[in-house]
């Protein structure tokens, strides 16, 4: 039996929303490092105020679900929800903490959700829900879409940050697979 994921991606209702005609995700379990590379969803996110769901069916057993990575490509993504499922169930939800959405536009970033903890030598952002490379730490280039990774630098602190490789943050999500109310 192969395990099946849905991502659906609740897209901004703006006619100024970054919005792209594909997206590339991954999936990340406690089994592998990674799926099997990045993945094009097969979906038209060229579209405001609408859900886009795209399926994803790793090629291997990668154990239970812990992350999903995006690319946010040339022109950016803005959505106010994602949903990731599998086999019909709900595993992960992502939603903006503190905003309105969530704007992922730098395309040199491949941005991280992890359910749980975050792995050794990473840091979670200030929303809770995202992870980075503790080195991406007051880099002077944005990697959290919060922009949490930059604010509080003191020159000469880059990649420093407090409890570094301790994988943990605040906010984690301890009703894990709800995601209802929050951010609002």
């Amino acid at each position: 039996f192969i395990n099946q994921y849905r991502i659906t991606f609740s897209i901004l209702d703006d006619e100024d929303a970054r919005t792209i005609e594909s997206k590339y995700v991954q999936i990340i379990g406690s089994e592998a490092d990674e799926m099997q590379g990045f993945i094009k969803c097969d979906a038209n996110f060229n579209v405001t105020g609408q859900d886009v769901q795209c399926y994803i069916q790793p090629e291997n057993d990668i154990g239970d679900y812990r992350c999903i990575q995006l690319m946010a490509g040339q022109d950016g993504l803005d959505f106010t929800k994602m949903m990731v499922e599998l086999n019909g169930k709900e595993v992960h939800t992502i939603v903006p903490v503190g905003a309105k959405y969530i704007g992922l536009d730098n395309p040199a970033v491949v941005y991280k959700f992890c359910k749980g903890e975050c792995q050794e030598n990473t840091r979670r952002c200030s929303d809770g829900q995202q992870c980075i490379q503790s080195t991406d730490l007051c880099d002077d280039s944005l990697d959290c879409w919060d922009g949490s990774d930059e604010a509080d630098c003191e020159e000469g602190n880059q990649g420093e940050g407090e409890g570094e490789g301790e994988g943990e943050g605040e906010g984690e999500d301890e009703d894990e697979g709800e995601g209802e109310g929050e951010g609002e």
